[in-house]
C-alpha cells in the first residue's frame, strides 16, 4: 500500500506538470501569434531612419535615414553598426530608400538625386547621381544590376549597371512618388501622391499611371509579378491580383483608427506586414496576402516608418529617433 501510494502520487505530480507544460506552450504560442515576438533593437543612432532592406533569406539588413545615416546588421538586428558619411564632402543628404539584392550588394537613394551603393556588405559606399536634383524616395532592383528609382515631381530613373549610371524617364506624371517595387525585370509598380499608381511592363522604359485612391500612397510590395499590396494615408490598404490594373480596398483591423501607413512588405504571397503612425506603435500583419489584417503589439517607443522581412517570420522595422524592432 505504501509503495502504491507513493507511485500514484508521483504519477499525479507528473500529470499535473505535463498539463501545466502544455498550457504554457499554448499560451506562448498564442502570445507569439499576437506579436509577442517583436523585440526592441538598438541601432546606435538617433537619426530618423526612413527605410530598411533585409537581403532575402539572410540576417543582413541595411537601414538609412537623415543626415546620410547608414546602419547595418548581420544578426537580424540584434546588433547594429553605424557607417561613416558616404559623401566625400560630408553632405548630410537624407537617404530615403534602400534595397539589398544580396548580403553584399545594396543601393540607397535620397535628397537631390543622390545614390550610394555598396558591393561589400556595407563596409564601403560609393556615391553617384541620377542627373536630376529631385528627391528620390525609393529604389527597387529586380536583379543585382537592373534598378528603378522614383521620387518627387514624377521622377523615375532606370539603371542597368547596379546604380552607377541612370537614365531619367520623363513626362508620365508630375505627382510625387514615394514607393516602388519591381517583382520582375519587366514589371514595376510605383505608388505616389493623389492616390496615383504607375505601372511598367517593359522594365521601366515606358509607364502608365492612374488614380486608385483619394489618399496619398506611400509604399507597394509585390511578392509575385501580379499580386501586390499598397499602403498609404488614412489607413489605406489596397490589393491587386493583376499587377495594378485594378485594385481592391481592404479594411484595417481597428475601424476607430485610420493611421497613415508608410511601409509594407510581403516576403511571401501570404505573409505581409505594414507599419506607420499607429497610436500604439503596432505592426499590422496579414496571413492571406493582404485580404485580412490583424494588429501585433510591439515594444516600439516611436513611430515605425518602414519594414523589411528576410523571410515570412524574420522582420525588422525602423523609424523615428533611430528606433527599431524585430522578430525572428
Amino acid at each position: 500500500m505504501q509503495w502504491s501510494s507513493i507511485r500514484f502520487a508521483s504519477v499525479s505530480t507528473l500529470l499535473v506538470a505535463f498539463i501545466a507544460f502544455i498550457a504554457f506552450i499554448a499560451v506562448n504560442a498564442t502570445a507569439s501569434a499576437a506579436g509577442a515576438t517583436w523585440r526592441a533593437q538598438i541601432t546606435n543612432t538617433t537619426n530618423q531612419l526612413h527605410a530598411i532592406s533585409c537581403a532575402p533569406k539572410t540576417r543582413f539588413c541595411v537601414a538609412v535615414g537623415e543626415n546620410a545615416q547608414i546602419v547595418s546588421t548581420t544578426t537580424g538586428g540584434q546588433t547594429w553598426t553605424p557607417h561613416p558619411n558616404p559623401f566625400a564632402d560630408g553632405s548630410g543628404y537624407a537617404l530615403k530608400g534602400v534595397t539589398c539584392t544580396s548580403a553584399r550588394t545594396c543601393i540607397a537613394v535620397g535628397d537631390a538625386g543622390v545614390v550610394v551603393t555598396t558591393d561589400n556588405s556595407a563596409r564601403t559606399w560609393h556615391a553617384y547621381h541620377v542627373g536630376a536634383d529631385q528627391v528620390l524616395s525609393d529604389v527597387s532592383c529586380a536583379t543585382a544590376h537592373v534598378c528603378i528609382a522614383v521620387g518627387h515631381g514624377g521622377a523615375i530613373a532606370r539603371s542597368v549597371d547596379a546604380g552607377r549610371t541612370w537614365a531619367m524617364q520623363h513626362g508620365y506624371t508630375s505627382v510625387d512618388f514615394f514607393g516602388v517595387d519591381c517583382p520582375s525585370t519587366n514589371i514595376c509598380l510605383a505608388a505616389g501622391d493623389q492616390g496615383v499608381l504607375a505601372r511598367t511592363t517593359d522594365g521601366g522604359r515606358t509607364w502608365s499611371s492612374h488614380g486608385v485612391s483619394q489618399n496619398t500612397l506611400h509604399e507597394v510590395s509585390c511578392p509575385t509579378a501580379h499580386r501586390c499590396v499598397i499602403v498609404g494615408n488614412a489607413g489605406t490598404i489596397l490589393t491587386t491580383a493583376n499587377g495594378g490594373l485594378t485594385t481592391h480596398a481592404v479594411t484595417i483591423p481597428d475601424a476607430t483608427e485610420t493611421p497613415d501607413l508608410y511601409g509594407v512588405t510581403c516576403p511571401t504571397a501570404h505573409a505581409c506586414y505594414a507599419v506607420g503612425y499607429t497610436s500604439d506603435h503596432s505592426v499590422i500583419a496579414s496571413d492571406d496576402g493582404g485580404r485580412t489584417w490583424r494588429k501585433e503589439a510591439t515594444p516600439a517607443t516611436y513611430n515605425m516608418e518602414f519594414i523589411s522581412c528576410a523571410s515570412a517570420h524574420s522582420c525588422v522595422a525602423v523609424g523615428d529617433v533611430g528606433d527599431a524592432i524585430g522578430r525572428s
